[in-house]
C-alpha cells in the first residue's frame, strides 16, 4: 500500500472511530440522549427492551469503533460502519436537521471499504 493510501485509510479510521466509541460510550452514560434516534418499534419495546437495545447498540458501536482502530479485516469493519450509518439515515429521515452530517461519514465509510478492499 502505497504511503498516502496507508496515511489515508489510517485517518478514515480514526475519524470512524470516533463517531462510533463517542456514540457507544456516551450512550452508555447517558441513553436519554440518544433513545430518539431509535425506530419508534425500537422505542416501544415490541421484542426487547428500549433499554436493552440501547445498551446492545452502544456495545455494538463500542466494538465497531475498536475494530476500526485494530485494522483487522478493515473492508468489512468499514461496510457494517456504511451500513449502520444507512440504517441511522434512512430511519430518521424526519431529523434530518441532526443527521445530516451522518452522510458525509458514511460516504467515509464507503471510501474506506474501496481502499481497504484494493489492498487486501
Amino acid at each position: 500500500m502505497n504511503t498516502y493510501v496507508r496515511h489515508a485509510s489510517w485517518l478514515l479510521r480514526i475519524g470512524l472511530s470516533f463517531v462510533f466509541l463517542y456514540a457507544g460510550i456516551s450512550s452508555l452514560n447517558d441513553a436519554s440522549n440518544w433513545v430518539g434516534f431509535f425506530p419508534r418499534f425500537m422505542q416501544d419495546g415490541l421484542l426487547i427492551a428500549t433499554n436493552t437495545w440501547m445498551l446492545l447498540f452502544a456495545m455494538y458501536e463500542i466494538t465497531l469503533g475498536v475494530w476500526l482502530i485494530i485494522s483487522w479485516k478493515t473492508s468489512h469493519a468499514a461496510l457494517c460502519a456504511f451500513l449502520t450509518l444507512c440504517g441511522i439515515l434512512v430511519f430518521n429521515l424526519d431529523q434530518m436537521l441532526i443527521v445530516f452530517r451522518d452522510v458525509t461519514i458514511a460516504f467515509s465509510a464507503l471510501a474506506l471499504v474501496l481502499i481497504s478492499k484494493a489492498y487486501e
